[in-house]
């Protein structure tokens, strides 16, 4: 059987270090670039987060949220880039995915498959359901946040709590048929936000093959594809200025500034760490630089973005969008 994750292309991410020593990853998960979005004008670059997202991120409003770029810099909500100026600032995420054409997820797209359009029904551009992530508010029975497990089954599915620095999970529950996650806030006010398919924007809409788009050029050798809203929130990496002590008596008076730099590449941030399942304490197998290393506080190998999301057969995916699936309905129009 093959599952979401196995669709999943690894991607080259560029990188430069503080003495111009250029970086280069391949990651399953990307954010966008400066580099990939300075010719897009601004209100293109403008996005909006899902309840989730704006739940755990600090600087949303007016229904945008900041989008956490992998080159030290961000996209704030009115669509201007900024350079990140504190370690530890917390962003919207907007993860990207390069997806291997499949013939089962090929053969069901039709079901899986959105637009966009504007007031006037112009198409903006195209979407594909793809992986299930916390996404909606949903206000339930009060009694349900003092006794959850009276009320809902646990599915053993795990997300991750990316507010707290220490990244405990939220358990997933089952409750007449949908899937939510129970957030306890700081204020101990308890907010549930379902379990919901994600929502991709297809961004090579006119060369994907004709089984797709019947007016694609057929040229694409993958489906490249960028999360619609932000998903989650997170900060670029630790906050190294708080743990400036520590961090000298570890390496001493000569590296710290050249530590601090590292701090600012994206192959030791908290963001690919998370989206890929990394420990970025440490660059293993050559992706990356090893000599360029960075403190963290967090190995993602065993929780990550990957394994909540997109650890998923392809074939209960496709059940889980097309109530008719398998009973000679496909169009559910």
């Amino acid at each position: 059987m093959t599952k979401l994750k196995d669709l999943l292309i690894p991607t080259t991410v560029k990188d430069c270090t503080y003495d111009n020593t250029p970086i280069i990853t391949r990651d399953l998960v990307f954010v966008d670039s400066f580099s990939r979005l300075n010719s897009v004008p601004m209100y293109k670059r403008k996005v909006k987060p899902t309840d989730f997202a704006f739940e755990h991120t600090l600087d949303s409003r007016d229904s945008y949220i900041s989008q956490i770029l992998s080159d030290y810099s961000y996209i704030d909500t009115d669509g201007e880039f900024y350079e990140i100026d504190m370690c530890y600032d917390v962003h919207g995420v907007c993860p990207c995915i390069h997806v291997k054409f499949n013939n089962a997820l090929i053969e069901d797209m039709k079901t899986l498959l959105g637009q966009k359009s504007n007031r006037k029904g112009k198409i903006l551009y195209h979407t594909l359901k793809f992986g299930v992530y916390p996404q909606e508010r949903k206000e339930l029975e009060e009694e349900f946040a003092n006794f959850p497990d009276l009320y809902f089954t646990k599915t053993g599915k795990k997300f991750v709590d990316t507010t707290n620095t220490n990244f405990p999970t939220l358990s997933e529950y089952l409750h007449n048929g949908k899937k939510y996650v129970r957030y306890v806030s700081y204020d101990n006010s308890v907010d549930w936000f379902e379990v919901q398919p994600i929502i991709w924007r297809i961004r090579n809409w006119k060369d994907l093959p004709q089984s797709i788009n019947p007016q694609g050029t057929g040229t694409a050798k993958y489906l490249d594809l960028k999360s619609e809203k932000a998903l989650l929130g997170l900060h670029f990496h630790d906050d190294f200025l708080d743990n400036w002590t520590s961090y000298k008596d570890l390496v001493g008076d000569q590296d710290v500034q050249k530590l601090e730099e590292n701090c600012s590449l994206w192959q030791n941030s908290i963001v690919r760490g998370f989206l890929n399942g990394i420990d970025v304490n440490y660059i293993k197998n050559a992706n990356g630089n090893p000599a360029y290393s960075a403190p963290s506080i967090q190995n993602f190998e065993r929780n990550n973005f990957i394994k909540s999301a997109l650890d998923i057969e392809i074939s209960d995916f496709i059940k889980l969008e097309n109530p008719f699936y398998g009973k000679d309905f496909t169009d559910l129009d």
